[in-house]
């Protein structure tokens, strides 16, 4: 069976993630992101589908980036989500993973 092209490129990334749904908790690794979602894998936990996010992503600096997500899928090793919005904090993680895959 063949993937669905995805409108927007995706970026092959290892960044580690904290997230929060409302009293629940997890970590995980980004597999992969782009300009509309991501795919967290090896996560601790799979919010239930259409929870509500807050991502802590971790950046190659240390630092982290806060992003509004809603989860759409779950997958064996994790879950798919849906970024609430562009924001300036997403374009310079978009930007710092793409450099790294270079």
């Amino acid at each position: 069976m063949n993937k669905p092209a995805h409108a927007e490129p995706r970026r092959v990334a290892s960044n580690e993630v904290a997230y929060s749904a409302g009293r629940e908790e997890g970590i995980g690794r980004l597999a992969d992101v782009s300009i509309s979602g991501a795919l967290l894998e090896e996560a601790t936990s799979q919010p239930p589908l259409d929870s509500m996010l807050q991502l802590h992503v971790l950046r190659d600096s240390g630092e982290p980036v806060d992003l509004a997500a809603r989860v759409v899928r779950h997958s064996p090793r994790g879950f798919a989500v849906k970024f609430s919005g562009y924001t300036r904090e997403l374009a310079e993680l978009l930007e710092e993973i793409e450099k790294a895959n270079r």
